[in-house]
């Protein structure tokens, strides 16, 4: 079995065009992060792998406005514009980096189908009131080869 890794830098251009899924974006944010932020209690990242286990990640990076607490972020995948068969694995399609940090600001990613995985940002209010950036994981299958990608998000800007 083989295995792709894309690595994105967090200036992709592309974000500019991520508020259609996800609320308002907030000007000073989107300048300091590339980003998008999102100020509702339901967030979504969307997901499109073309030839090669090549992502795009709408946002890059995803901010999850101060006090917006217990928010759903939720990840789907693009399936109609997506090449071949593109699925989450059953475990691991999202996955945070091994800090206890993250074991305090967010739940257990979880599978909802085989396209989208979902958890919630706790963003709690005894952490200090800053923003703070979270690298995770993202792994899908495309057409049974394992496609893993790392973004970003920002809690309390």
């Amino acid at each position: 079995m083989k295995t792709k890794i894309l690595v994105c830098a967090a200036g992709i251009a592309m974000l500019a065009s991520a508020a259609e899924p996800l609320a308002q974006t907030d000007k000073a944010f989107a300048q300091n992060y590339a980003g998008v932020l999102c100020d509702k209690k339901a967030c979504v990242v969307m997901i499109k792998v073309t030839d090669a286990c090549t992502f795009t990640v709408t946002p890059f990076t995803l901010g999850v406005k101060a006090r917006n607490y217990d928010a759903k972020i939720t990840w789907k995948i693009d399936t109609s514009n997506s090449k071949g068969v593109v699925e989450f694995p059953t475990n691991g399609g999202v996955f945070f980096k091994g800090t206890d940090e993250a074991k305090k600001e967010f739940g257990v990613p979880k599978a909802v189908s085989s396209t989208e995985y979902e958890v919630i940002d706790k963003n709690p209010s005894d952490l200090p009131q800053k923003a703070r950036a979270h690298s995770y994981g993202i792994k899908v299958m495309q057409d049974r080869y394992p496609c893993t990608l790392d973004p970003t998000i920002v809690n309390d800007y």
